[in-house]
């Protein structure tokens, strides 16, 4: 009996997470009823993810990277590879709870004009807890000269009403939004943030429920739903560009990306020894890593989508941080003599889209040569 013909393709891109890689994939396998065909892009793994992808699911699509690609490079050519009419980004590691694939397409068939869909991904915390007083207690109140009837025996004693008092909760695990599958474009005022090294990120929407959906800035690969057809519109991730470039550019076409508060996918924890120091995730996200590439990106993007009058502040933010804070040592150091690289991303070379662009030797080898 033949098989349908695939409604979506799920792209995964993952680079040494073989453990979370090979559950999700076993999930996704079992956890949806829409036919799907699944896409595997190995980008310069070193923990034999191929090999593994390759034994335990034969009609996954593979294709290896010997060495790393950018995120938005090794997105594009997992698409390149895709045959449905629709394309659904995952990040390695996630599994449905219920069937989200199914809620996200039947989202997206009743919402069409929306045309670019996301869900949300959560995340297990942990609360440590503690003991409640009385049984910290009772050790030391045991071996006290108090009469029999006030030792706490069997939390049975007139002192354990008021030991009580001091119960905590008891450690337990429940689930939260990660918040990583939306973002706001890039801003002055996060570009203010992010060279003052404030932990505040406006472009983390930390004042958006994600409970309640609707209409978002950008959605981000994490979880990304998308027709193929205007995927090549857009000429697929501009790999010069932040990921939010996709959701403005496609705006621009009239797309209006959107939360889908029911499609929800669990994050699969990595096997380590447990710890004060080893939560799965932390409780806030740290501040962004500072580097040449991020403000590269930046300011191409403020050159393409804001003013010049905003563009060019931007520059002049970043730049007299890089001076300022050059004097604490790397990366700013670094950065600031480097400037002239990432500031000359005022003009940045005309977006090619993917179908226009000519075949390069490194396309031909990764897409004529998927497993090797």
């Amino acid at each position: 009996m033949s098989q349908p013909a695939p409604v979506l393709s799920i792209i995964t891109v993952t680079h040494n997470s073989r453990e979370v890689l090979l559950k999700g994939l076993a999930a996704l396998r079992t956890g949806t009823e829409v036919p799907a065909e699944m896409i595997v892009v190995d980008n310069g793994s070193t923990d034999n993810t191929a090999a593994a992808v390759r034994h335990a699911f034969r009609a996954v699509a593979l294709i290896r990277r010997d060495e790393p690609l950018p995120a938005p490079v090794a997105l594009n050519l997992g698409a390149a590879r895709a045959r449905a009419p629709w394309l659904l980004f995952l990040d390695p590691g996630l599994q449905p709870i219920d069937d989200t694939v199914r809620t996200l397409v039947e989202y997206a068939g009743s919402h069409p004009d929306d045309r670019l869909y996301t869900g949300r991904t959560l995340r297990e915390r942990v609360s440590p807890g503690r003991a409640p007083l009385t049984a910290r207690l009772a050790p030391v109140l045991a071996r006290l000269p108090l009469p029999a009837r006030d030792r706490v025996e069997a939390g049975r004693s007139p002192l354990s009403g008021l030991l009580a008092l001091g119960r905590t909760p008891h450690a337990g695990r429940d689930r939260i939004d990660d918040g990583r599958t939306v973002e706001g474009p890039p801003s002055l005022l996060g570009t203010a943030c992010l060279a003052a090294g404030l932990p505040y990120d406006p472009e983390r929407l930390p004042r958006l429920d994600r409970a309640i959906g609707g209409e978002v800035p950008a959605v981000t690969p994490r979880m990304l739903l998308i027709e193929r057809e205007l995927w090549r519109r857009l000429g697929g991730f501009d790999e010069r560009m932040p990921t939010a470039d996709l959701s403005v550019r496609a705006r621009a076409l009239g797309a209006r990306p959107v939360l889908v508060p029911d499609a929800q996918m669990a994050a699969i924890a990595p096997d380590r020894p447990a710890g004060r120091h080893s939560a799965l995730d932390p409780e806030r996200p740290g501040p962004r890593l500072v580097s040449t590439a991020l403000l590269t990106e930046r300011m191409a993007f403020a050159h393409r989508h804001l003013a010049p009058a905003r563009a060019r502040a931007a520059g002049l933010i970043l730049s007299a941080a890089a001076l300022v804070r050059s004097a604490t040592g790397e990366p700013w150091l670094s950065i600031w003599r480097r400037r002239d690289s990432w500031l000359s991303a005022a003009e940045p070379m005309p977006f090619v889209p993917i179908q226009d662009r000519p075949p390069s030797s490194l396309l031909r080898r990764d897409l004529s040569r998927p497993d090797r």
